[in-house]
């Protein structure tokens, strides 16, 4: 039983030596939009967001993992954990419906063990949706659309002529817009603030609104913005058309 036992352990020891251990990693996607998708979707798990507009009207996608390393002896075995998920990791490419989903996936799931940095291009007028565990998104030059959630994290959006709906649960969500793209603007937040500047002045008495904040903008466009926190502050920037 205890020879057993030592065979046992030992092959277990073996196994986790032999495991891959890569403590960074880039991972790349580029090509057409297939026929038939009509948005693009992005998962991030934990770290962060650069969205932009495709110089060539083609999809570019490049994440870069890192494995979160601790100096705690006790932790040790975490780091090499997390160094076996860089390993491991496929960029995931889905068709769902009329979306393409872009996502990395892990044999396991990572949580806060491996941080992505990504760097996403789509086609200008592409909608795209965004969806961040925790971390940040900034978003540019889509006048598409978009559809933005962190769930911890911060984001930052540059909004056009295209709907708008960015909501984080608990963190910070700062917009600017160039000119009234806009029909309506609402900000909301369940607790934290709102406000909202035009044209580089502060609208009187949104400074620091109390708990369940909201604010209601209405501009000459025709897209509706939706701009919301759960715990956090909500802000807009409307500048002077360029």
């Amino acid at each position: 039983m205890r020879r057993a036992l030592a065979v046992a352990l030992c092959l277990a020891g073996c196994a986790a030596a032999a495991a891959p251990r890569v403590p960074e990693r880039l991972l790349e996607h580029a090509g057409a939009v297939p026929e038939g998708v009509q948005r693009v979707t992005i998962e991030v798990g934990s770290g962060s967001l650069v969205l932009r507009p495709s110089p060539d009207g083609r999809l570019h996608a490049r994440v870069e993992l890192e494995a979160v390393a601790t100096d705690l002896k006790l932790l040790r075995w975490r780091s090499g954990r997390a160094e076996n998920l860089v390993a491991t990791a496929v960029f995931a490419v889905q068709s769902r419906g009329d979306a393409l989903t872009l996502s990395v996936y892990y044999p396991r799931p990572a949580g806060d063990q491996v941080r992505e940095r990504w760097e996403v291009e789509v086609p200008e007028a592409m909608p795209s949706a965004v969806r961040v565990n925790v971390g940040s998104a900034d978003i540019r030059g889509l006048p598409g659309g978009v559809d933005v959630e962190v769930n911890v994290g911060d984001l930052r959006l540059s909004l056009g002529a295209g709907d708008a709906r960015a909501h984080a649960n608990v963190g910070t969500v700062v917009a600017e817009v160039d000119g009234e793209h806009f029909a309506r603007a609402e900000l909301s937040a369940n607790l934290g603030e709102v406000g909202a500047e035009l044209g580089g002045r502060k609208l009187p008495g949104q400074a620091a609104l109390p708990p369940s904040s909201r604010l209601l903008l209405e501009g000459t466009g025709r897209a509706v913005y939706l701009l919301t926190a759960n715990v956090g502050s909500v802000r807009l920037a409307v500048r002077a058309a360029r």
